[in-house]
């Protein structure tokens, strides 16, 4: 045959699909190096195994209270959680053959020490003592490979004069940042808020070095230290009541609470970004964690996505991104701090790209850096308090909970199964996809099966949020709830136009896994609520808007799906958690940003929840495109109480959304027509994206929407069904 006659389209699929069997690869040697790719076993008998034990229930409601936790120690079972994953990746490529000679990227996987120089990739931009993996974005072939002349080695003591005159530009602005830096007693105060409300979620501080450090004085000298406790001050200020957090750069105190500790993070922004190179150190690490966390919850999501990327980038170019460097491993405490940093970074990173629909800079691939935990009696000191005292008890329950810590990011690992999900997804859609949808149910079953085994290993005390139980136990098990609701709800969402071709099942018109996601977010936003009753939410700033979001766009998803195939008892019980839902948003929206505009687009989701018409955009058009109101934006004591504004009433870039983002593909749609249905997939595009954020119907909302009730147990009752007839109509 002639090659030149082969269509291009054959051969770009053929590309394809061999950079998918190389990416396959990679991800079933980081699950066991030592396996033989050549020699796999069946995959049929695992799927048909897995699909039947494929789990058919939510939470079980356990016996006895929580207020007095009996602890217990996370079992780890590191070859289950590796034969799970491995059966899921073997139950995607059945039927494929992989090809004898290995990837490039076998070669690093396969060495026990990745710290040594490999004879095909050099790092392009650091020191041989620095070396990054061949994934990496800075790495490049070596000569010898590909006969480009190496590169001579970089000498960090030339500057040219750009540098030296930013350089010396940006040591006037770090000058002009220490005048922010708080006064004694108001340092003194937020450092112990710091350790005591924050840092036993996020341990990537350790305490007796941090105040050894500072009381030496080296906020002082060290712009990158005296960074990382500027953003200490700004988190610790959303715990406290002094009103000099309240500062803006000007010195004028401002109402809004989204402004506590705002002159802190512009400081630690100002000391941490500095231009030019310098050498990474565990301090840059510390302080981009903290500096994401800061962004998350005061601005748009690009800006935290930037951080976050940033902050990873910096872990490749020192090594710490690799389970064996002798730099790293040398010191067991910089040790366990670079793995906490490096894991809060990556999880942070992946939930902002996947919530502004990017593809991460770092991905799986690109790391084999395991998480660690503290041991029992915690003798490196995490978890001591050199600020405050604190019980044995309280103590204990910080150390459990961080081992519950490490197999949530055991659990997360299973999240870089999505985007196979997704590409699966996108082949049952096309016409001739009966197969993958098939293929596609058995791997979320399967995915279903090893979280749910994942969570019955975790401690009781965690599995359930109790409100009569200790903050730091309520606030711990609400996480664990969320993290595993949520990511049980991204793979069910995947099946969302599943259709049971067994005859016994059409009459019901059911689909199974959109009843389970429907589950997983009630659960999750039970247990969110738990915080609000117990007035804790200050704590998840960062993460709960997320959370609350998503279950508020699967919940509207199922409804419009679902509206003629469930009850109206359920129909009113799944609109009743979106209210909940709605609220805990509005309750934090004073002090979180991403809460403000998430509650603003959930609230506009509710109210065109019963539009006829095919497109949401046009549904929020109509609502909300003709009231051109003045902005609802918190005022500041230097600008006007209120402008107008009048941008367009749809711009072109979400316009052209409009068509093919926001309609829901749906040919394979049981429940009812296309114009009924929204795809979570495709409105979780709009709804998270800051773009959609700013559009003027998300701005104009009053704050105490009519369609909202007061808050009370979102269970329907008979008194609730009585007040269904004043409300507007909803069903």
């Amino acid at each position: 045959m002639n090659v030149h006659s082969i269509p291009q389209n054959i051969t770009r699929d053929v590309e394809q699909l061999k950079a998918h069997i190389r990416s396959l690869e990679r991800l079933l040697h980081a699950v066991d190096p030592s396996l033989d790719l050549n020699n796999l076993p069946d995959p049929d008998r695992l799927v048909i195994s897995s699909s039947k034990e494929a789990p058919q229930r939510c939470l079980r409601p356990l016996a006895g209270s929580a207020s007095q936790p009996e602890l217990h120690t996370v079992e780890s079972n590191a070859q289950d959680c590796f034969d799970s994953q491995l059966s899921t990746v073997l139950s995607a490529i059945q039927g494929l053959q992989i090809e004898a000679e290995p990837a490039v990227t076998h070669i690093h996987w396969t060495q026990s020490d990745k710290t040594q120089p490999m004879s095909r990739f050099v790092g392009a931009l650091i020191a041989p003592d620095q070396y990054i993996g061949p994934n990496s974005v800075f790495s490049v072939a070596e000569a010898a490979a590909f006969g480009v002349p190496k590169m001579p080695p970089w000498d960090y003591g030339t500057q040219g004069p750009v540098d030296e005159y930013l350089r010396l530009r940006h040591k006037e602005y770090l000058s002009s940042a220490k005048r922010f830096y708080p006064e004694p007693d108001l340092e003194q105060a937020l450092i112990t808020i710091y350790f005591e409300k924050f840092h036993p979620s996020v341990p990537v501080i350790h305490p007796t070095t941090f105040r050894d450090l500072h009381i030496s004085g080296l906020a002082q000298t060290n712009p990158t230290f005296r960074a990382l406790c500027f953003l200490v001050f700004s988190i610790a200020s959303r715990w406290s009541t002094d009103p000099r957090v309240q500062l803006d750069l000007a010195g004028r105190p401002q109402q809004s609470q989204q402004f506590a500790g705002m002159r802190f993070t512009y400081a630690g922004l100002i000391s941490l970004l500095q231009p030019g190179y310098d050498r990474t150190t565990l301090v840059h690490l510390q302080a981009f964690t903290l500096l994401t966390i800061v962004s998350l919850g005061a601005h748009d999501l690009p800006i935290s996505w930037i951080f976050a990327e940033r902050g990873l980038l910096l872990a490749q170019e020192c090594g710490a991104h690799r389970e064996v460097h002798y730099l790293w491993n040398a010191d067991p405490l910089q040790d366990y701090l670079r793995r906490q940093a490096f894991f809060q970074l990556y999880e942070m990173a992946y939930r902002i790209s996947y919530s502004l629909n990017r593809a991460p800079l770092v991905t799986h691939d690109d790391f084999d850096l395991q998480p660690m935990y503290v041991q029992r009696d915690d003798p490196l000191g995490i978890f001591e308090n050199p600020y405050s005292s604190i019980s044995p008890a309280v103590h204990q329950v910080h150390v459990a909970f961080d081992q519950v810590r490490v197999s949530l990011l055991q659990l997360g690992s299973l999240k870089h199964m999505l985007p196979l999900l997704f590409k699966m997804q996108a082949s049952a859609k096309a016409p001739g996809g009966a197969g993958s949808i098939k293929s596609l149910k058995a791997m979320v079953d399967q995915l279903d099966l090893n979280a749910t085994r994942w969570f019955d290993k975790v401690p009781p005390m965690f599995q359930r949020a109790d409100t009569e139980a200790p903050v730091d136990i309520l606030s711990f098990s609400a996480f664990v709830i969320t993290y595993y609701s949520g990511f049980q709800m991204l793979i069910h969402q995947t099946l969302f136009n599943y259709r049971d071709d067994d005859p016994n099942n059409k009459a019901t018109r059911t689909n199974p896994h959109v009843d389970r996601f429907v589950e997983f977010a009630i659960l999750s936003i039970q247990a969110m609520n738990k915080l609000r009753l117990r007035k804790v939410l200050t704590g998840g700033f960062y993460w709960l808007p997320f959370d609350l979001m998503l279950t508020v766009v699967l919940l509207v998803c199922s409804i419009r799906k679902q509206r003629d195939s469930i009850t109206p008892q359920q129909n009113q019980v799944r609109r009743d958690n979106i209210r909940l839902a709605i609220a805990i948003l509005d309750e934090l929206a004073p002090s979180v940003h991403t809460a403000a505009a998430y509650s603003r687009v959930a609230t506009a989701m509710f109210r065109a929840l019963d539009e006829t018409k095919a497109s949401l955009l046009d549904s929020l058009k109509s609502s909300f495109g003709e009231q051109q109101s003045g902005d609802q934006r918190f005022p500041t004591t230097d600008s006007p109480a209120a402008t107008t504004v009048s941008p367009p009433s749809c711009p072109a870039s979400l316009a052209a959304i409009n068509s093919t983002h926001l309609t829901s593909d749906c040919h394979d749609c049981q429940d009812g027509p296309k114009e009924n249905s929204w795809d979570p997939l495709e409105i979780s595009s709009v709804s998270f994206d800051a773009s959609a954020l700013t559009l003027p119907f998300f701005t104009i909302f009053d704050s105490s929407p009519t369609c909202l009730p007061t808050l009370a147990d979102p269970t329907p009752s008979n008194s609730s069904q009585k007040n269904i007839s004043q409300q507007p109509h909803l069903s």
